[in-house]
């Protein structure tokens, strides 16, 4: 795992689980966002903050990202939280193109950049934007890649991404990296779209065991 949980991760679970509702819990929320610092701790706190009060959530990480916007855990998480996909694709791009090692900014990069090329509600404007920086795109999915290996994320962006450009070889090469069966049984619709409209029958022969 990237991340481990911290003493006060662990108390902050322990105390949120006991409370019943999302208003019992917010105090709680509050008490800690000002102790936490781990990004794996924050990232536990966002999503429960998410849960019982959106607004104030997004508010909290923007302020954070305002005060220190050079910080590449402050821009993430301000991004995490985001609901527009358009600016979590041009956050994501900056964020790793200023912090090639941050592998939270390729996380974010890649599984929105996924889910924008799936997407047929996705806006025209972002589409264009998407087909403006194919190039540059790749180049930031495969400089991730590069430096984390194996990454589910990464590897299915990167599928995706050779998929919309209808160059099956490339995009099976990728779905065929897959190990993790988490995310083999998260994506499997996908494999099977692919498979149909491919006619390419080795993602499915390979992954169908792990599914």
């Amino acid at each position: 795992s990237l991340l481990t949980a911290t003493p006060l991760k662990d108390e902050f679970e322990t105390r949120i689980r006991a409370t019943e509702t999302s208003a019992a819990g917010l105090p709680i929320i509050l008490e800690y966002s000002v102790k936490m610092t781990d990004l794996d701790d924050l990232r536990v706190l966002q999503n429960y903050w998410m849960q019982a009060d959106p607004e104030g959530c997004r508010s909290h990480f923007a302020k954070l990202h305002e005060e220190d916007p050079q910080s590449p855990i402050n821009h993430y998480l301000w991004l995490r939280n985001s609901d527009q996909p358009a600016q979590q694709i041009a956050g994501g791009r900056q964020i790793v193109s200023l912090n090639p090692d941050f592998y939270w900014g390729y996380r974010l990069f890649s599984s929105v950049y996924a889910q924008v090329l799936q997407d047929p509600e996705t806006a025209p404007a972002l589409r264009e934007d998407i087909r403006a920086n194919l190039a540059e795109d790749l180049s930031l999915l495969q400089n991730g890649l590069q430096r984390f290996p194996g990454d589910e994320y990464l590897l299915l962006a990167l599928f995706h991404y050779y998929s919309a450009q209808e160059d099956y070889a490339a995009a099976e090469s990728y779905l065929l990296r897959l190990r993790d069966p988490n995310a083999v049984k998260a994506n499997f619709r996908q494999v099977m779209d692919f498979v149909a409209k491919s006619k390419r029958v080795r993602g499915f022969e390979a992954l169908f065991p792990k599914y």
